[in-house]
């Protein structure tokens, strides 16, 4: 297992490099941030599902460690940090093999977050994204489908601990081609902090994913 070199562009393994983001919070956040950062986090993986194939750099990174700025976890080989990003919440995203994506946001110490709110704001995000990066000079490529059923509660284990979340199916039709698709949304604290994951994959290739998301989850830890 190796530690990753944090400097952007510094690790030959990395896909593309990615920007350090110190776990620092600016100020007050209240319930308003929720759905930026859910923006945020959706925003990052639909780019990273999309622009990724057409990247010229594919190495696949080992297997190892991310630890930076008092937020670490253990991932799979073939999973890479994409993006890192501070702002209210702090938004980390890892991208997996057949385009699985992972994100993670980090909230304020002692901080009450709705899951909820964040789906929600999430999945708006993600219909509005869809559209607009498959649109090219004014011709649409692609779109979401429209959903026709509401998120559903689940539980997940994390770290040997039941946690709640949402599961939400979704169809993205790109050039006729409709491409299945589930994301999981899990919220659970680390230490005093909430942490929210996305887990977002192809239906198809998520039985290949299941392991390098679980990985993740379970090594996430956050210093003060």
């Amino acid at each position: 297992m190796t530690t990753v070199d944090q400097r952007p562009g510094s690790n030959p393994s990395t896909v593309c490099g990615f920007g350090p983001g110190p776990l620092r919070y600016h100020g007050v956040m209240d319930a308003s941030s929720y759905p930026a950062a859910a923006r945020r986090a959706w925003l990052a993986l639909f780019l990273a599902l999309v622009l990724t194939p057409l990247a010229g750099c594919k190495k696949a990174s080992p297997a190892g460690r991310y630890q930076k700025d008092g937020l670490s976890f253990e991932h799979l080989a073939g999973w890479t940090v994409t993006n890192d990003v501070q702002k209210r919440a702090r938004t980390v995203t890892v991208q997996g093999p057949s385009h699985a994506v992972l994100t993670m946001s980090v909230f304020a110490p002692n901080l009450k977050v709705s899951l909820e709110t964040f789906v929600s704001a999430a999945s708006k995000a993600r219909g509005e994204g869809v559209k607009k990066e498959l649109t090219f000079a004014g011709v649409n490529l692609g779109a979401e489908a429209a959903q026709t059923e509401a998120p559903t509660p689940i539980e997940r284990q994390v770290a040997g601990a039941t946690v709640r979340g949402f599961e939400e199916r979704f169809t993205v039709t790109v050039v006729t081609v409709p491409v299945p698709h589930t994301s999981e949304y899990l919220i659970f604290n680390v230490g005093d902090r909430a942490v929210i994951v996305m887990e977002q994959a192809a239906d198809k290739e998520r039985p290949k994913v299941i392991t390098g998301f679980q990985k993740i989850v379970d090594t996430i830890a956050v210093g003060r």
